[in-house]
C-alpha cells in the first residue's frame, strides 16, 4: 500500500508538471512574424571516393510566432513555403530543376535589446523540410525534351529532410525584423545506395511583426 501511494503522489507530480508547462505555453505572449527573402540552396553529393556540389537559388515565404518565455527567451514555431530553381548541362544536354518545399522550423530565440527600437536577437533550432515537388527538364540539343520527376515512381530523391538552423538579425521598432540564418542538412536525400546527398541552405530576409 504504501508503494502505491508514492506511485500516485508521483503521478501527480508529473500530471502537474504537464499541466504548469501547457498552461505556460497557451498563456506566454506571442509575437507574430510575416516575412519574405532569398533562399540558396547548396547540395553535396558523395559518390565513392569523388564529390560534388550545386545551387539553386529561389525565395521563402511565410509566417512564425515566437512565444515569450522571460528573460530574454522565446519559442518560434513557423510555416514558410519556398521555391528553388536551377540550371545545369552543356549546349548539348540542358537540365532545368524547379522544386518547391513547405518548411517548419522550431527555433529558440534569445533576443535582448541596444537601444529603445532596436533589438538583436540569436536563434537555432531544427526545421522539418518537406518536399511538394521537384521536376527536371531536360533538352537536347532542343530537339528532344522530356521531364523527369524526382519524386515520382522512380523517385531520385527522398521528400523529407530535417536540418538545424543557426541565424541571427535584428528588430526595429517592434515593426521590423531582418534575419540571416544558415541550415545544416542532417539527412540523407538521395534514394541511391552507393551516393549521399545533403542540402545546405542559406536565408536573408526580412518580416512585418504584429
Amino acid at each position: 500500500m504504501p508503494m502505491i501511494g508514492t506511485k500516485v503522489i508521483s503521478m501527480k507530480k508529473i500530471i502537474t508538471v504537464i499541466a504548469l508547462a501547457a498552461a505556460l505555453c497557451f498563456t506566454a505572449k506571442a509575437q507574430y512574424s510575416v516575412g519574405a527573402g532569398y533562399l540558396n540552396q547548396v547540395t553535396k553529393t558523395n559518390v565513392s571516393n569523388s564529390s560534388s556540389s550545386s545551387s539553386a537559388d529561389g525565395l521563402y515565404v511565410g509566417v512564425d510566432a515566437a512565444y515569450n518565455l522571460g528573460a530574454g527567451f522565446s519559442v518560434a514555431p513557423g510555416l514558410y513555403y519556398s521555391y528553388l530553381g536551377s540550371k545545369s548541362g552543356s549546349d548539348l544536354l540542358k537540365g532545368k530543376t524547379d522544386a518547391h518545399y513547405l518548411s517548419i522550423p522550431v527555433n529558440a530565440m534569445f533576443s535582448f535589446p541596444i537601444a529603445d527600437v532596436f533589438r538583436v536577437f540569436a536563434f537555432a533550432g531544427p526545421q522539418f523540410n518537406i518536399g511538394l515537388s521537384s521536376k527536371t527538364t531536360l533538352d537536347a540539343a532542343g530537339l528532344v525534351q522530356t521531364t523527369v520527376d524526382n519524386y515520382g515512381e522512380d523517385a531520385l530523391l527522398k521528400r523529407f529532410d530535417l536540418g538545424i538552423n543557426l541565424g541571427l538579425g535584428f528588430d526595429v521598432a517592434e515593426l521590423v525584423r531582418i534575419k540571416f540564418a544558415y541550415q545544416f542538412g542532417l539527412l540523407d536525400i538521395d534514394t541511391l545506395d552507393n551516393s549521399k546527398t545533403n542540402c545546405n541552405y542559406l536565408s536573408v530576409g526580412a518580416a512585418f511583426l504584429f
